[in-house]
């Protein structure tokens, strides 16, 4: 699967070079649903046919205030997204990928069934609870140990063709803008599409 985080204005433009690749059933953007112009969005990538799930309503780090607010954030932002897309919202992704044992039991308890965390080089097939990803489509991760984050994607993604295992791709806008990466980006669509590790 693909996925982005995080409310951008041009995210409409990410969600149509991934269109334009045939993945948009394979993608899910994570958006925080704060703002009327996030419920917009959010709206407009579902009648594109695109998942849009939970980020939370605010974006809050989720270890850092109290179960009430905690509640409110996975809650809220649940109930506003069935309502806004029409669809089941069962995705959270942590924001920032902070969580813990408690925050996984409330949000299963409130209705989801799986966390996106951010944790990378993970090829398990997703499972109730908690899920990693596999490439983070940003070249400065620490767990990349310099090595260039392309050749990354490329041996990660054969890999999961000889295990059948998950390729889980994931970025933000912001950060794909921010290091100049938006091409690059696109190239590896073109290899997801022409691995055949989504197949319809």
């Amino acid at each position: 699967m693909i996925s982005i985080d995080d409310y951008n204005p041009k995210n409409i433009e990410l969600a149509n070079l991934i269109k334009k690749y045939g993945l948009e059933s394979e993608t899910i953007f994570f958006i925080e649903c704060f703002s009327p112009e996030a419920k917009e969005q959010i709206k407009e990538l579902s009648d594109m046919g695109f998942g849009c799930q939970s980020h939370t309503c605010s974006h809050s780090h989720l270890t850092k205030i109290s179960k009430e607010q905690i509640e409110y954030e996975l809650e809220g932002s649940k109930l506003i997204i069935e309502k806004t897309t029409g669809k089941e919202c069962l995705w959270l992704c942590l924001p920032r990928g902070y969580g813990n044992e408690e925050i996984y039991k409330m949000a299963l308890e409130i209705g989801y069934k799986y966390i996106r965390g951010v944790g990378v080089f993970n090829l398990e097939k997703n499972k109730i609870g908690l899920n990693q990803t596999t490439i983070h489509a940003y070249p400065l991760r620490k767990e990349y140990n310099g090595r260039n984050w392309i050749d990354l994607f490329d041996e990660y993604l054969e890999k999961a063709k000889k295990e059948n295992g998950n390729f889980h791709f994931w970025g933000h806008y912001r950060e794909m803008e921010r290091e100049g990466i938006l091409e690059e980006f696109e190239t590896c669509l073109r290899k997801i599409v022409d691995s055949g590790v989504f197949t319809k």
